[in-house]
């Protein structure tokens, strides 16, 4: 994770069996991927005096499976 003043934090997620054979690609059931991003998220505030980011940007290798992206979409706030 990479601030915006050029700070970097590095976070480590679980370890466990996301590559797919099937799909030849590296996959979060949505537990995982809401943990991941949660960690992250918390770090940030841990950091930031519990000021939330006002944007997040996620990179990945592979596109997001629909299950990664519920699972990240539940570590935002919900607005109207």
């Amino acid at each position: 994770m990479f601030l915006s003043s050029g700070e970097g934090v590095v976070f480590k997620g679980a370890v466990g069996p996301w590559y797919s054979t099937d799909q030849k690609a590296f996959h979060l059931p949505r537990n995982e991927a809401h943990k991941l991003l949660a960690l992250g998220i918390d770090e940030y505030k841990r950091k930031h005096g519990q000021l939330a980011p006002a944007e997040l940007f996620l990179h990945s290798t592979y596109r997001f499976s629909d299950e990664e992206w519920a699972g990240f979409q539940r570590c935002l706030p919900v607005s109207d």
